[in-house]
């Protein structure tokens, strides 16, 4: 911790570029803390990583990161104040990955949802098409799928589509 407290000392100073550097390599070892509460949660944690260290990077990277507040003033006035400011950037940075984890995770969560659905209107379209087929000797066009099994045109066509043409037991040829 000491050497982050130096390093914030020597940014408040002198805007050192390489201090700035060694701090950011120093909050990057918070990562872990930052996502844990995220693991499992349907992001491979190298992607809550990612994210989080994109966070950090942004905070201390930015160049006025320490003019928030008046915290390079504040550093600069008594050393007692490093403290504080280490706990405020402490809080900014962990809030911020945090949302940025909550919005990642729950995109991730509505990528799944729909692939579910994509696959499901797929699957629920073959079955059909496979047991009309068994059921008739023969192929069903769109049309005699839309009434066997409910499903508008539009919706068999679409599930065609997003099978990438892989169901096979409809006949198109058949004009309309």
């Amino acid at each position: 911790m000491d050497d982050i407290k130096e390093n914030l000392i020597t940014i408040a100073k002198t805007e050192d570029t390489a201090a700035r550097h060694e701090l950011l390599k120093m909050f990057l070892k918070f990562q872990d803390d930052f996502i844990k509460e995220y693991k499992g949660k349907g992001v491979p944690d190298e992607d809550l990583k990612q994210e989080c260290a994109l966070v950090i990077s942004e905070e201390i990277l930015s160049k006025g990161f320490l003019e928030k507040e008046k915290r390079a003033e504040r550093i600069l006035q008594d050393k007692a104040n490093v403290d504080t400011v280490f706990a405020e950037l402490i809080h900014d940075i962990s809030t911020k990955c945090e949302k940025a984890l909550i919005n990642l995770t729950e995109s991730e969560s509505l990528a799944h949802t729909a692939a579910e659905n994509v696959l499901s209107k797929v699957n629920v379209v073959n079955d059909a098409a496979l047991a009309f087929k068994e059921e008739y000797g023969f192929p069903a066009t769109p049309d005699e799928l839309t009434e066997y099994c409910g499903l508008t045109r539009e919706e068999i066509i679409e599930a065609v589509e997003l099978s990438g043409y892989e169901i096979k037991d409809i006949d198109f040829n058949v004009s309309q």
